[in-house]
C-alpha cells in the first residue's frame, strides 16, 4: 500500500473536505495526518488504514510575527515533528497554502510526490488577519501589511507550485485563476458535495419546534456565522420579505452576537430566529425542514469568496429546496443547468426581492431539478477523481 503524509494547520474536527478526501485515500493507503487542535472523537472519524498525530500549535513571538509577515513559514515545524517518526512516504498531501513549503521539504527529504490542496485563493483571504473598521494610523500599517504579505505570498507560492506534482482544488472558476497565474493545465478539481443519500431521511418539524405557523415559508441560513457571507444584508433584507417569509440562521461564529443584536435593533425577532449548529450527520434533516435556503458571497471584497463555490450551495441542493445565491461564477453556473435557485445582487432590495420569489416556486419542479443536480454533484464522483490521482 502506498503511504500518504497529510498535512492540515487547523482542526480536523469541522474540516469535512479533509475528512471525507482521507477516508477515500484511506480506502486503499496508509494515511497519516499531522493535523492541530486535536479533540475527542477524531479517531472514529477513521478507518484502521489512517494513523493520527496531533501536533502542538506553537503561539511564540516568532510566530505571530510571521502570522502577520511570512506567513507560509508559520508551520515550517511540522517538517522536524513529521521526521522524527521516521516513516517513508510516496506522497506528501498539503491542505492549503500554510501546509505547503513543510510538505515541499517533505517532498525533498523523501523523494516522495507532493499534492498541493488549495482550497481557496490563500493570499486573496489575508485580510482576515487585520480588522475590517480600522482607521487612521492602524490602518494605514495593516494595508502596508496586508500588501507586503500578498506580494510575499505570491512569489512562494509560485516557486513551491512549480515543484508540485498534482495540484487540486475547488472550483472551475479558481482552477481557472490558477492556470492563468501559473501558466500550468493539469490542475484538477474537486468539489466539496454531499454524498449521494442511500436512505430516505425525514425532516425535523423546524416550523413546529420555533413556534411558526405551518404555512409560513421558512428561509434557511446553515454554516459559520462569520465576515464574507453577507450575513448582515441577509438579516437587513428581511424588513422587506412577505409577512408570511421567517428565516432562521442556523450554525454558530464570531459574528453571532453581533447579528442577534442588530435583529433586536431592527425590531425582527418575530422573523428571524437563530438556532445552534446540528451534528453533520443530522444536518439534512434539518435543510429539508425548511422552504428556501440563502447563499451570499462577498464578491467585491474577496476574490476567493468570488470564484469559490459555497458547501451550503450543495446542501440546499440535496436537500431539495431552491435557494437564492450572489452573482458569482460558479453560483451561474449551477443556475444555468438547473432551475434551483435565483440569482440576486449583494443589496438589500433585490435579496429581498429574490427571497419573495422563492415562496412562488413550483415544489415538485424543484425536487426534479434538485435530484438532478444532486446525480451530477455529490461526493462519489468526487472520490473517482482523487482515486484516479492517486494510484
Amino acid at each position: 500500500m502506498k503511504k500518504i503524509c497529510v498535512l492540515l494547520t487547523s482542526s480536523i474536527h469541522k474540516d469535512f473536505r479533509v475528512i471525507k478526501t482521507i477516508q477515500v485515500l484511506s480506502s486503499y493507503c496508509k494515511v497519516d495526518l499531522y493535523y492541530l487542535r486535536p479533540n475527542d472523537g477524531d479517531i472514529d472519524i477513521f478507518n484502521q488504514n489512517t494513523r493520527l498525530f496531533p501536533l502542538k500549535q506553537r503561539l511564540g513571538l516568532r510566530e505571530k510575527l510571521l502570522r502577520h509577515s511570512f506567513f507560509f513559514d508559520e508551520f515550517n515545524y511540522f517538517y522536524h515533528d513529521i521526521c522524527k517518526h521516521e516513516v517513508q512516504y510516496d506522497y506528501i498531501w498539503a491542505n492549503d497554502l500554510t501546509a505547503l513549503k513543510p510538505a515541499f521539504f517533505l517532498k525533498k527529504k523523501y523523494n516522495a510526490k507532493l499534492v498541493y490542496d488549495s482550497h481557496e485563493i490563500y493570499i486573496e483571504t489575508l485580510s482576515q488577519f487585520f480588522p475590517e473598521n480600522a482607521t487612521g494610523i492602524k490602518k494605514l500599517v495593516f494595508n502596508s501589511l496586508l500588501k507586503l504579505m500578498r506580494f510575499l505570498g505570491d512569489r512562494a507560492e509560485r516557486a513551491m507550485v512549480a515543484n508540485t506534482d498534482i495540484f487540486i482544488t475547488v472550483s472551475e472558476s479558481v482552477k481557472e485563476y490558477f492556470q492563468k497565474r501559473f501558466q500550468r493545465n493539469d490542475i484538477s478539481v474537486v468539489l466539496n458535495c454531499p454524498s449521494l443519500q442511500q436512505e430516505s431521511y425525514e425532516a425535523v418539524d423546524l416550523k413546529k419546534a420555533l413556534g411558526f405557523d405551518h404555512n409560513v415559508f421558512l428561509l434557511l441560513y446553515q454554516g459559520v456565522m462569520s465576515y464574507g457571507r453577507g450575513l448582515p444584508l441577509m438579516i437587513e433584507a428581511q424588513k422587506y420579505t412577505s409577512s408570511n417569509i421567517k428565516f432562521v440562521l442556523m450554525g454558530d461564529g464570531m459574528l453571532k452576537e453581533s447579528l442577534i443584536a442588530l435583529t433586536v435593533k431592527l425590531g425582527l425577532q418575530d422573523k428571524i430566529k437563530f438556532i445552534d449548529r446540528v451534528p453533520t450527520n443530522k444536518l439534512l434533516t434539518y435543510t429539508r425542514a425548511a422552504d428556501g435556503g440563502i447563499i451570499l458571497q462577498e464578491t467585491d471584497k474577496n476574490l476567493s469568496k468570488k470564484l469559490g463555490i459555497a458547501n451550503k450551495l450543495f446542501e440546499y441542493m440535496h436537500a431539495g429546496i431552491p435557494f437564492v445565491a450572489t452573482n458569482a461564477p460558479e453560483n451561474n453556473a449551477v443556475a444555468s443547468r438547473y432551475n434551483i435557485c435565483i440569482i440576486v445582487e449583494n443589496n438589500i432590495q433585490t435579496i429581498a426581492e429574490g427571497i419573495n420569489k422563492l415562496q412562488h416556486l413550483d415544489k415538485m419542479l424543484i425536487k426534479e431539478e434538485a435530484l438532478k443536480a444532486s446525480s451530477f454533484y455529490n461526493w462519489e464522483k468526487q472520490a473517482e477523481i482523487i482515486r484516479n490521482l492517486i494510484v
